[in-house]
């Protein structure tokens, strides 16, 4: 690989704001064609269920023009997200929550991209999700002919009253059957908080899969919040079933330890005012005490550090920045699809972290992000160790980032854009995401934004990546006349 310049770097900016700049006056020159579809607009239930089955029946070698057609026709490009999303929970079985199943864990990152371009270029990343569910269904359809079951009859649910009570009782127990049930007399109520509370706890307790049940989980609620929660039924039990499914394994052990030592500080009087005189040192004092190297390699000695650190600061948000950078660092010491988890699985934490109303809850989840970074840093020991560190790369980068205000902004944009044309797997999208969310989680400090930026290389697509053909096809297709 060539050594990164300064020179070099703002040269691969500006090829990739060159390439996006040609596909922004091409996707413009068809406006006229496509922004009277994009605006938002209300889908009532039979129609998207309609375009859900079509979706779901839809050849991959008729998938471009078909999708053409109906957005020529008048389709939005919300309608279409949702209901690709709610194929790959009717068709892909979340039994692992990996592998295909990134086909649904990936959306919310298209949904991210997607409204961050020009209105006219908005569908275009719809294109990649299409493509990966149909890809996904394949698979799974190769190895199993599985579809989400159909609902448990009226007679085998509980009331409403009880719906709750039993499903934290079924989560605990790993019964799958009757967390199906609790959860569909909830969904079908529209108990909306009830169900989001009642389910964090269980997506923080399980690492299994490197991390991909809190992924799962929020990926659904931040999907649920934008097609509407009257659409939550089969999302839900396609949700607790992917949790359940393995039932127990050492991989939920640290739950019991963060739990205990979340009882400790509470009983401490935690959350409080912050000891030190300044807020604003804290994040920099907690990233010191809460490093790769201070977490250490077991989860024993993570948790150690995590808890002394909620112990002095006295709140949650200096620890929550110090295992983002945590999360920035894995990466850069092992790039590659492995690390990706690091990064996405701790902003999914933290995510639910902020959904929960429950202080014990929120203080759970920041201990289990500590203890799930000595998983994954001992994942990649022993799974990715001949990775290169990007130490280098990362450093260059940041100090481009640094030379002018406006680079960052470039720097987003052209990655995006360079996302959007060649992008070919979900992690890339889910990476991406990740990145500009947590960056723009402290915008307000520059230093902190372009420090974590600078890791986007790391996993990020290039000006010499192939297009992804879908995308290409699609773009030429709609400026056809």
């Amino acid at each position: 690989m060539a050594t990164w310049t300064r020179r070099r770097f703002l040269s691969e900016v500006g090829r990739g704001a060159a390439a996006a700049s040609c596909a922004n006056l091409a996707s413009l020159a068809g406006a006229a064609l496509l922004a009277p579809r994009v605006a938002a607009r209300g889908v009532a239930a039979a129609e998207l269920a309609a375009t859900v089955r079509w979706i779901r029946e839809l050849s991959e070698e008729r998938l471009v023009p078909e999708t053409v057609d109906r957005l020529r026709k008048g389709i939005a490009p919300r309608e279409l997200w949702a209901a690709t999303f709610l194929a790959g929970i009717e068709d892909v079985e979340p039994d692992s929550i990996g592998g295909p199943f990134h086909c649904v864990m990936v959306m919310p990152a298209v949904w991210q991209v997607a409204t961050a371009l020009l209105e006219a270029e908005q569908v275009l990343p719809l294109f990649y999700a299409l493509a990966e569910f149909k890809r996904s269904q394949r698979e799974t359809r190769g190895r199993c002919d599985w579809t989400l079951p159909p609902p448990q009859s009226e007679s085998a649910l509980p009331s409403i009253e009880d719906a709750r009570a039993c499903l934290v009782t079924a989560c605990e127990n790993w019964d799958v059957d009757a967390a199906d049930a609790a959860v569909t007399t909830l969904a079908r109520a529209q108990k909306r908080d009830e169900i989001v509370q009642a389910l964090i706890p269980f997506g923080l307790r399980d690492w299994r899969a490197i991390g991909h049940h809190p992924i799962f989980m929020t990926a659904s609620f931040k999907t649920l919040d934008v097609i509407g929660w009257e659409r939550a039924e089969p999302v839900l039990r396609s949700l607790v079933h992917g949790l359940l499914v393995n039932g127990p394994s050492d991989d939920s052990l640290a739950f019991a330890q963060s739990r205990a030592a979340a009882e400790r500080l509470i009983a401490d009087g935690y959350p409080r005012a912050p000891r030190s005189p300044g807020v604003g040192a804290i994040p920099a004092e907690a990233s010191k005490r809460m490093s790769l190297e201070k977490l250490g390699a077991t989860v024993d000695s993570a948790l150690g550090a995590a808890f002394k650190t909620l112990a002095q600061d006295g709140v949650d948000e200096p620890a929550w920045r110090a295992l983002h950078d945590v999360g920035i660092e894995l990466m850069v010491a092992s790039p590659g699809v492995l690390a990706v988890h690091a990064t996405t699985g701790i902003l999914a934490l933290h995510e639910l972290a902020d959904r929960s109303t429950d202080r014990r809850t929120k203080t759970v989840a920041v201990l289990q992000a500590a203890a799930w970074c000595a998983l994954w840093r001992w994942s990649l020991a022993t799974r990715n160790g001949d990775a290169k560190p990007a130490v280098g790369l990362v450093e260059r980068t940041r100090l481009s980032l640094e030379s002018r205000p406006e680079a960052p902004d470039e720097f987003v944009r052209s990655n995006r854009l360079l996302l959007v044309a060649k992008g070919s797997e979900a992690h890339h999208w889910k990476y991406f995401a990740a990145i500009e969310s947590v960056a723009r989680s402290g915008d307000r400090d520059r230093p902190w934004l372009n420090a974590r930026l600078a890791a986007l290389p790391c996993f990020a697509r290039r000006a010499d990546h192939d297009d992804f053909g879908p995308v290409a096809e699609a773009r030429a297709a709609l400026l056809a006349r």
